[in-house]
């Protein structure tokens, strides 16, 4: 099987609230790109403690081109995306998509609704983009994005956190 990498150049990713697609022209337009994100989360002393993660509502997009610089020919892969804490940890991993890069295209864009995230505290957190070939088991990091979370602790128990 040959190196993905070495096909497939990683152009960017994005976190938008939304994205529309020309039907022309095949381009693409994006809606209130995000840098930082601010939310009220309601938890408990004990959640906070004991570092558990949190679901913070996200619903917002993150969009990824990629470019063939191999020859053209039909590339069958699989990406996601995951989502990074600030101190380095695997929070969450993406559905894997199967995706044909027909040999015709030179470019390929991914669209991932993400609904959403799991948080540990504020921070920069990183969406990262990872793809493998189809039927190998390691995944390759293509490219991140970093986001920049701010969250306020809205305590359901009056307990403070020691």
């Amino acid at each position: 099987m040959e190196n993905i990498s070495k096909n497939i150049e990683h152009v960017w990713t994005i976190i938008c609230s939304g994205s529309t697609i020309d039907q022309h022209t095949n381009n693409i337009s994006m809606f209130n790109l995000v840098e930082k994100i601010s939310a009220n989360l309601e938890t408990d002393s004990e959640t906070i403690k004991n570092g558990k993660k949190i679901l913070m509502p996200f619903n917002q997009e993150v969009i990824t081109r990629l470019h063939r610089t191999g020859e053209p020919k039909d590339l069958p892969i699989e990406f996601r995306v995951d989502i990074v804490s600030p101190d380095g940890k695997l929070l969450g991993e993406g559905d894997v998509q199967k995706i044909a890069f027909a040999k015709k295209f030179k470019n390929m864009r991914f669209r991932v609704n993400v609904a959403n995230i799991p948080v540990i505290g504020s921070g920069t957190y990183r969406f990262v983009a990872m793809m493998r070939n189809v039927g190998e088991s390691k995944f390759i990091v293509a490219g991140s994005v970093p986001i920049e979370i701010e969250v306020k602790m809205i305590f359901k128990n009056k307990s403070k956190v020691k």
